[in-house]
């Protein structure tokens, strides 16, 4: 009795102080805290109103266009690069495919997934049946070719080396694209079914510049370009630094769902521009 007596108080003493020791530790923390807190203020407050202050000053008209442009070629490659494999994934089997994984029956399930995907797509844009099959089968064969090649490459020590990439690349030129094999007509189909950008809009026309006096309006779906069927506008890129500077060519759009021909000298036009998807049967 005399040892619960003793014992009772002592714990209540204990609690006391461990609250105390607790609201201490507490009131430190919270100290440190607002100290950290403030110190990246206090030095990051002047250098944000520095940059805010030269900022106008840096940034020229001439050099935040440079800027907008280097923003276009980027925008452009990563959609390049997206097409690319999205062509990729209906088309051409993964490098990984030479692995020894690779070899169980699993691991070819998403090339017969692929041939499937390919088929369809060739048969929504209109290709005959016994062609989308023929294309089908040669391109399995030529991803056949190219996992051989790989094998062998591997075996007789020479896959990183001048060889093998030249050796591939001469494999891969037998290849025969959907574009040159079927015409533009299917191409357009194909590459709407396949979910990949078929259009060029305008987003907007530069004051001023060439489309602006040729009568180009932001919305235009550009079609052709001096009687060049265009589905990306890398292509037109590439169409306008070719031929005479200056000469006047010949380009299509699609305004409102009107066809109409304007005139342009080849050249930058001055444009900014968007790939899309659009039905083309629509």
């Amino acid at each position: 009795m005399n040892k619960q007596i003793i014992f009772i108080p002592g714990l209540f003493a204990l609690g006391i102080l461990t609250g105390i020791f607790i609201i201490l530790s507490q009131q430190d923390d919270e100290s440190i805290t607002s100290t950290m807190a403030a110190t990246p203020t206090q030095t990051s407050e002047p250098a944000i109103m520095a940059v805010a202050n030269r900022a106008p000053d840096a940034m020229q008209p001439n050099e935040l266009e440079s800027l907008q442009d280097r923003v276009d070629q980027l925008t452009s490659r990563v959609e390049q690069l997206e097409q690319s494999l999205q062509e990729m994934s209906v088309s051409e089997p993964s490098d990984a495919l030479g692995s020894d994984e690779t070899t169980s029956s699993s691991a070819e399930i998403p090339s017969s997934d692929n041939a499937r995907a390919l088929t369809n797509n060739l048969l929504n844009a209109g290709v005959d049946p016994i062609m989308a099959e023929e294309v089908v089968r040669r391109r399995s064969e030529l991803d056949l070719k190219r996992l051989e090649l790989r094998d062998t490459a591997i075996r007789s020590g020479y896959i990183d080396t001048e060889r093998y990439r030249d050796e591939l690349n001469e494999l891969l030129a037998q290849d025969v694209s959907i574009r040159d094999e079927f015409g533009d007509y299917v191409y357009d189909r194909f590459l709407y079914n396949n979910g990949q950008p078929n259009r060029i809009r305008i987003d907007s026309v530069m004051v001023s510049s060439a489309a602006e006096q040729a009568g180009f309006k932001p919305g235009d779906m550009i079609m052709d370009y001096d009687e060049q069927r265009l589905f990306d506008y890398t292509e037109l890129q590439r169409a306008t630094t070719q031929g005479t500077r200056d000469e006047y060519v010949s380009v299509n759009v699609e305004r409102d769902g009107q066809e109409m021909m304007l005139w342009i000298p080849r050249g930058p036009m001055g444009v900014r521009l968007t790939n899309t998807r659009i039905d083309p049967d629509l």
